[in-house]
């Protein structure tokens, strides 16, 4: 198998963040406060008159060590399937007053493979999390960055120009797929050189839009994209 880097970017549990991991094996670096962080106001996703707990610190970032190694595995599964396999995902983690994570997804992702960006949110939703304070649910945020091995050759790097025409002629489809959503979602795709998509991934902006993500993903799946040339390419977009 080849060498495969993982660094942690940033594990946030209300501004919480890690340092950088080791190769292959997966060990928790010290934790310090990042008051730099600015995280998302959760009110704005389940109503201003909701109560917004607040995520134990020292249990929340337990629960995250203990999924490492998890998630590691996700994104070593993933590579088996697409050698140049790589990016950013951050993930929310919505815990409800039994301890259990309720809703787990991607925010920011340009791993571009939704089959590692789900075992990912099912590695989380299997961790001991501890009860929310002070309200019924609370969120934490994790970010991870996973970095390819240099002996891999990486994909061509697109921009969204290169797709424009594309996303153009299923533009009332990806509208239906978002029924009504207006906040982007992050699209990540991996075209082949015969110009169909190898993996799709996305990233939702907030819960409740989730649920539009496997349309989407699926719709971008099936699309035609131009031929990259003798390399495939890779490239993120907003929807």
């Amino acid at each position: 198998m080849r060498d495969l880097k993982f660094v942690i970017v940033s594990v946030v549990v209300s501004s919480v963040a890690f340092g950088c991991g080791g190769q292959q094996e997966v060990k928790p670096a010290n934790v310090t406060l990042d008051e730099s962080r600015q995280d998302a106001d959760p009110t704005r996703e389940i109503g201003a008159s909701a109560e917004i707990g607040a995520m134990p610190e020292e249990q929340s970032v337990y629960a995250f060590k203990e999924s490492f190694n998890g998630i590691q595995k996700c994104f070593m599964a993933g590579s088996r399937r697409i050698e140049f396999l790589g990016g950013q995902i951050s993930l929310q983690v919505w815990v409800n007053d039994r301890g259990q994570a309720q809703i787990v997804f991607a925010d920011q992702s340009t791993l571009g493979d939704r089959e590692t960006e789900r075992c990912m949110f099912d590695t989380l939703k299997g961790a001991d999390w501890p009860k929310p304070v002070g309200g019924p649910i609370a969120m934490a945020q994790n970010s991870f960055e996973f970095e390819m091995s240099d002996e891999v050759r990486a994909p061509v790097d697109w921009d969204e120009d290169q797709i424009r025409g594309a996303l153009a002629e299923n533009r009332g489809r990806i509208n239906a797929c978002k029924d009504g959503a207006r906040d982007p979602f992050l699209a990540t795709v991996y075209v082949d050189t015969n110009g169909s998509a190898m993996s799709v991934g996305i990233a939702a902006p907030d819960r409740q839009q989730e649920a539009h993500s496997d349309c989407l993903v699926d719709l971008l799946s099936g699309l035609k994209y131009p031929t990259p040339g003798s390399w495939p390419a890779k490239v993120s977009f907003h929807l």
